[in-house]
């Protein structure tokens, strides 16, 4: 049997593993606390009883363990971290809370990402956070938490500004929503804007695009939906964007001439 597994099994130990603090002085044995958890976690133990207990006794001392400059790491501690994690934000202020837990969390830090944005969908703070975090489209996993948030108006336009296109032009589609193409076409995101306005239009209840597009590009809006014509597919979106720019402009002229070739 090696030291550690000894260690563990011994009474103290057994007993606050399994959140049984009767015989555990949080401040004073935070020492021994933290040797537990390092060990526990290095044999993969649960630790999830201890962090309840430790939050209901002591969410100082289990805010020191948790996220502590000496706190220890691993999938365990991870684990026990998330079902406190509502304890912890009264300790830790959330934005450095969860940029804490992204860095400790390493290739789990899109499941600490998806957390914080189900949490806090209106924090700016999530933006930076989402580039630190390996996710695919920076910022996806923030936006869809804020779709239903009054927040979301925001957080499109932030990250636009970000350079989190990706992730804007994505909620667009998902979500069939003209407000992340305004952000996309306010910070001259063009590429991705025209990808969506194409995608919109060719869903089955188009987005109301024009107040946003004129508020976000100007009152000629033309080049832009020039723009938009060779990602579209069908001809229902084609006569879309034929009502959208109206009559007498170049976009209006040029679908007239591309209409016939597509898809009805």
């Amino acid at each position: 049997m090696s030291p550690e597994a000894t260690r563990l099994e011994g009474n103290w130990e057994a007993a606050a593993l399994a959140g049984d603090l009767q015989l555990v002085d949080p401040r004073s044995d935070l020492e021994r606390l933290r040797l537990l958890v390092s060990e526990a976690s290095a044999q993969r133990c649960d630790l999830r009883p201890l962090f309840r207990a430790l939050a209901g006794r002591d969410p100082i001392a289990l805010a020191d363990l948790a996220v502590g400059p000496r706190a220890a790491t691993g999938a365990t501690v991870l684990d026990a971290v998330l079902v406190v994690v509502e304890v912890l934000e009264g300790q830790v202020a959330p934005g450095g809370l969860y940029q804490r837990l992204v860095i400790q969390a390493a290739e789990r830090a899109l499941e600490v990402l998806e957390v914080a944005a189900t949490r806090h969908p209106g924090a700016g703070w999530l933006v930076p956070l989402a580039d630190k975090t390996g996710e695919a489209r920076p910022g996806l996993l923030h936006l869809r938490a804020a779709a239903r948030h009054p927040a979301f108006v925001q957080a499109c336009w932030d990250h636009a500004a970000a350079g989190h296109g990706a992730a804007v032009e994505a909620i667009a589609v998902e979500a069939r929503r003209s407000e992340p193409v305004a952000a996309l076409v306010a910070h001259r995101a063009l590429a991705a804007a025209r990808r969506a306005i194409a995608a919109l239009l060719e869903a089955p209840a188009p987005a109301t695009l024009a107040p946003w597009l004129t508020a976000a590009w100007g009152p000629d809006p033309d080049q832009l939906y020039l723009g938009v014509i060779p990602h579209l597919r069908s001809a229902a979106a084609a006569e879309g964007l034929a009502e959208l720019a109206g009559a007498g402009t170049r976009t209006h002229r040029l679908l007239r001439k591309v209409l016939p070739g597509l898809r009805r």
